[in-house]
């Protein structure tokens, strides 16, 4: 009955995500269509800011309410009032620094306009976690589905009604501005009910709050800093480059780097939401009492997201350039070449998540935002670099640098701290790296030798998975328990 709920719940959080990813997915295709490449760019520049920004006024408030509570209790609840004080001061620090910067970058005048109406929407966002971890506490995914769907729905609707009408980019600008408030209530409701302890935690049996210690405003940011750090540094080295990318090289190549944005979040989607949204809450109770349920999702977890991301990669790396030509316009053509190329990072990104999701707990968090923070200076850096000499392809050689840096830290992390061993690992290296090598060859392909010789090392990389999943005892064990 447990198992059926557990999948109950999975299917409820990825039926909603699929149903927002979709919707969100069609939104940028629309706006794509009606919009022109520089419209769109600024635009997206501008929306994409505010969530960056919104989502380091955040700093990591709901994945350490999570971890508290998974290790207090109700007595967790204790951290609730000092917290949401501390994300009104860091909200209040980034607004200012918000209003500071839009000014004083070299963006466009219509990036800079729309950035200045987008300031609620990066409220917003500063407090949509935090709110969202309520309903992790309660392990109620299908309240948690609604309000992630609501966020992508009522941006779909805003388009929706000023396509009908003819409405210019402003109205959609004053739409998305007023679906940013109505989430904002949302999330104030959900916050108010956390203040005042009118929440159920499951797994924590029956209300039983009775401490009387109250941490101070120091105690929560120094508790809060390794979890907060994490959440910027990853926001700087993967959405971070939007910016970057308008501001050293203008609106049109903002724009086709965010459709290559939008691809690559529809396609990290599903895991990162079982990850953040389901399992993290379950290991931070699992860290100290079910030490074998940890060592479980890392060493198999991480072979599994290592052939889901390979078998996401493939199609992708054939079909992306056709596709996003197709779907977004010819004038996009570049990037559906470049999320060929970025398939890559797929598989990375799975792995990462799976290894990350281990090392949010107090014994490996400050490691993680440490390797988090190499990355992000790393494409920084390379971005400055080479957005200045080669244009857009440096911001996609960045992207894979930086991913490629947090997943081998990671890796090191897991083999050197964690003192975990995965079975055939130097195996699963090898599919990784032909895999790689079929993708270049699809990416370079000037001629129909490249194509047929592509089309073998993913014919040859098939085969080997076959026979490496067929010889591996852990994940043979898996299955027969399943």
């Amino acid at each position: 009955m447990k198992q059926k709920k557990n999948i109950a719940d999975i299917l409820s959080i990825w039926g909603s995500q699929f149903g927002a990813v979709v919707i969100a997915f069609v939104t940028q295709l629309i706006l794509a269509r009606i919009l022109n490449i520089s419209e769109y760019g600024a635009f997206m520049t501008a929306f994409n800011t505010a969530m960056l920004l919104g989502g380091i006024a955040c700093f990591g408030a709901g994945p350490n309410w999570l971890r508290l509570i998974g290790k207090e209790g109700w007595n967790g609840l204790r951290w609730i009032k000092v917290n949401i004080l501390l994300l009104v001061i860091t909200t209040g620090i980034m607004v200012i620094g918000y209003l500071l910067m839009i000014p004083l970058t070299s963006t466009s005048n219509m990036t800079m306009i729309i950035s200045f109406c987008f300031l609620s929407v990066m409220i917003a966002r500063s407090f949509s976690t935090p709110a969202e971890a309520v309903y992790q506490l309660e392990e109620n995914y299908v309240k948690l589905s609604v309000v992630k769907f609501m966020n992508h729905g009522l941006k779909f609707l805003v388009v929706l009604i000023c396509v009908g009408l003819s409405l210019s980019l402003s109205a959609i600008v004053v739409g998305y501005l007023i679906t940013s408030i109505l989430m904002l209530v949302w999330y104030i409701f959900l916050l108010m009910r956390a203040v005042k302890h009118r929440i159920h935690l499951v797994g924590h049996g029956e209300y039983n709050f009775n401490t009387i210690e109250k941490p101070s405003l120091k105690e929560a940011f120094f508790l809060l800093l390794p979890y907060g750090s994490t959440t910027v540094f990853y926001l700087i080295y993967f959405q971070g480059p939007i910016y970057l990318v308008n501001v050293l090289t203008g609106d049109e190549n903002a724009a086709i780097y965010n459709v290559i944005f939008t691809v690559l979040n529809v396609l990290f989607l599903f895991p990162v939401t079982l990850y953040q949204s389901y399992l993290i809450p379950k290991i931070h109770r699992w860290t100290g009492s079910n030490i074998n349920k940890i060592d479980l999702l890392t060493k198999v977890g991480s072979k599994i997201s290592l052939l889901i991301g390979i078998a996401i990669g493939i199609p992708i790396t054939i079909l992306a350039p056709s596709a996003v030509e197709m779907a977004f316009g010819e004038e996009y053509r570049s990037a559906g070449i470049y999320i060929a190329l970025l398939a890559i990072i797929v598989p990375l990104r799975l792995v990462s998540n799976n290894i990350g999701s281990v090392l949010v707990t107090e014994q490996f968090i400050k490691k993680k935002a440490i390797y988090q923070f190499y990355a992000a200076v790393l494409s920084v850096t390379l971005n400055l670099i080479l957005l200045s000499f080669i244009g857009l392809k440096g911001a996609v050689f960045t992207l894979i640098a930086a991913e490629s840096v947090v997943t081998i830290l990671f890796l090191y992390c897991l083999f050197r701290h964690v003192k975990i061993r995965i079975q055939k690992s130097a195996y699963y290296l090898f599919v990784y790296i032909l895999f790689v090598i079929g993708t270049i060859s699809f990416y370079n392909a000037k001629s129909i030798v490249d194509d047929i010789l592509g089309i073998f090392i993913y014919s040859l990389l098939s085969i080997i998975i076959y026979i490496v999943i067929r010889n591996d005892k852990e994940l043979k064990g898996l299955f027969r328990k399943t």
